[in-house]
């Protein structure tokens, strides 16, 4: 039998803050989730955010496409969440998503190049949860244009008169030195 180690048991099974334990394994599980679960199981954790703190946020840009390479944009991503939560800011940390994510592209990239995006990740997911999570805050990181998806994101907040602010590359660069 083989064992996790420790501290992927941690990180894997316990859950962050507003997260249920139930809803943190199955969203790491991936057992049959569709993304309508994932999108239900975040917007729960949002509201369970907003009960707890105000004000919140949600940081978008590059994480697959655009910016950089998909790891030196989650880097940048995680820097960018932690430096608005520095600010006082309860912010959603969709980075918390990506085991079902990374399985979900996964297992459809057949339908897909490597490097594409499936879109229904977008428009079942993502944008929903801008629309319904009623975010105080959105943060959009620098270099957000190269990255399609982000996009998407930034047109629906320019609808929803929400107007994103700016994470500086620089802000971050600083922060992850």
């Amino acid at each position: 039998m083989n064992l996790l180690p420790i501290e992927t048991i941690e990180q894997e099974y316990v859950p962050p803050y507003c997260w249920s334990q139930d809803d943190w394994i199955k969203v790491h599980s991936k057992n049959g989730l569709k993304l309508k679960d994932v999108f239900e199981i975040s917007l729960k954790v949002v509201y369970q955010i907003r009960e707890h703190a105000s004000p919140t946020g949600l940081v978008i840009g590059p994480m697959v496409t655009g910016g950089y390479d998909p790891v030196k944009n989650l880097e940048i991503f995680e820097a960018a969440i932690q430096i608005i939560r520095l600010k006082g800011v309860a912010v959603f940390n969709q980075l918390h998503l990506l085991p079902f994510l990374d399985f979900y592209m996964d297992s459809h990239q057949p339908q897909y190049d490597f490097d594409q995006y499936p879109c229904e990740v977008m428009t079942e997911l993502f944008l929903p949860l801008i629309r319904n999570g009623k975010f105080q805050r959105v943060f959009v990181i620098e270099g957000w244009q190269s990255s399609r998806e982000t996009n998407m994101e930034m047109e629906l907040c320019k609808e929803m008169n929400l107007i994103p602010e700016l994470v500086p590359l620089r802000q971050i660069r600083q922060y992850l030195a």
